[in-house]
């Protein structure tokens, strides 16, 4: 049975993104079939595999579509290659769908009305959430099974989760009963620093063990040379810290969800 995972968190910078490319692969490495939805006006994920998001609006072939309901998630799906899995690309243009939700009759639920039979192939669909709290959020929540919610371990990150527990137990409550938090993955930390230290440990005991925090993905550049090669870390570089903690991660979710 397909489980969906959204990764989210209102507050941008926290490597969203660079999470689902890294999570995926580290799902697929374990032997997952994974497709991912790029759900974010910003369209980086479609960009960090190595598409145009305004070609591919010119020609209607994104997530925006989909929900305008002007094609179905069969004829949007990119199948997976050698260097990305099956995913769904987004425009800027979402940004607009705001808009189309709040006057449709089930504003929260509209995603998951239009993902369809197409996902039953695969394991594991990762949405790649916008950084916001809008209708747009809150559609990939109630679309998913489980919530993912990277956050940095610094001061402003650590306390914006107290703003969006609220939302998700909202969300839980109205539009999707099911949804649980598979836990928080505390990113970009670089372990010699005193503040980082000291936020993460804030997380831990705030959080655990109601909600799991995972290990934290180091601070590298090697991420952000992976994605200017338009590949994920974890297959430019295996032996990086952070590369084994999505490795972890990934067994994990194996493990525990099949």
């Amino acid at each position: 049975m397909t489980k969906t995972i959204a990764v989210v968190n209102q507050k941008g910078g926290v490597a969203k993104t660079t999470t689902v490319i890294n999570l995926a692969r580290a799902l697929i490495e374990g032997g997952k079939k994974v497709a991912c939805i790029d759900f974010d006006p910003q369209a980086s994920l479609t960009d960090y595999y190595g598409f145009d998001s305004v070609d591919l609006d010119d020609e209607n072939r994104t997530v925006y579509n989909l929900l305008k309901g002007e094609k179905e998630l069969g004829e949007l799906l990119i199948p997976a290659s050698q260097d990305h899995p099956a995913f769904v690309p987004s425009t800027i243009r979402l940004a607009q769908a705001d808009i189309i939700l709040r006057d449709s009759y089930s504003p929260g639920s509209m995603l998951k009305k239009r993902l369809n039979d197409n996902l039953k192939f695969y394991d594991y669909v990762l949405i790649d959430c916008a950084p916001t709290l809008s209708l747009l959020t809150v559609n990939a929540m109630g679309a998913a099974d489980f919530l993912l919610i990277p956050v940095k371990t610094e001061r402003i990150s650590v306390r914006g989760i107290e703003l969006l527990l609220p939302t998700i137990f909202d969300v839980t409550r109205e539009v999707n009963p099911f949804l649980k938090i598979m836990g928080v993955l505390p990113t970009v930390h670089n372990p010699n620093f005193e503040q980082d230290r000291l936020y993460l440990n804030e997380l831990k005991e705030g959080l655990e063990p109601d909600i799991k925090v995972f290990r934290p993905i180091e601070r590298s550049t090697n991420f952000d040379k992976a994605a200017h090669e338009q590949v994920s870390a974890v297959e430019r570089f295996p032996e990086l810290s952070g590369v084994q903690a999505y490795r972890e991660l990934a067994s994990y979710i194996i493990k525990t969800y099949g």
